[in-house]
């Protein structure tokens, strides 16, 4: 009975971290602004995740990929789409780099678009579609992130980088 009780237990565990993955907010002091610069990341899988960064000059979203930088991916040209639940596809002309060690990125920063696309992430009840192509070669991807927790972290995030 004890060890019944124990794997409930850590299955428990299990299913409510899962279930609290979603959004968070990280953010810092700017020691060029003397402001605040925060990142907003949906979790979408292990290897994938939507990342908005800001500080006191720019607003940009980067969908990241575990993976190791790969040459010419500087050179492609790619669309990021973006839809919450089952509002407009939100379309974004997006450039490939490599965001740290671990972690490939194509990124946007078209500012207007992106204030319109964290005000629906902000409101969102459904998931969260995220796709991308490749426009040289037609290659695609897509994923989903959970709205959970979406509307506190925006709201964080908008906050820290003074977008309100």
């Amino acid at each position: 009975m004890r060890k019944l009780s124990a794997i409930s237990a850590v299955v428990a565990l299990t299913l409510s971290s899962a279930a609290s993955a979603g959004w968070l907010t990280s953010t810092q002091d700017d020691i060029f602004s003397g402001g605040q610069k925060a990142m907003l990341i949906g979790e979408m899988d292990p290897f994938h995740a939507l990342v908005f960064d800001c500080d006191s000059e720019r607003l940009g979203m980067a969908l990241i990929e575990k993976s190791k930088w790969q040459e010419g991916m500087e050179r492609a040209s790619y669309q990021l789409l973006v839809k919450v639940g089952q509002g407009t596809i939100h379309d974004f002309a997006a450039k490939g780099s490599q965001r740290n060690e671990e972690y490939v990125q194509i990124a946007t920063s078209e500012r207007e678009p992106l204030l319109l696309l964290l005000d629906e992430i902000r409101n969102a009840k459904g998931r969260i579609q995220v796709g991308l192509q490749n426009t040289d070669t037609d290659s695609k991807w897509s994923g989903i992130a959970s709205s959970a927790g979406s509307t506190r972290e925006t709201d964080r995030f908008l906050q820290a980088c003074k977008l309100e």
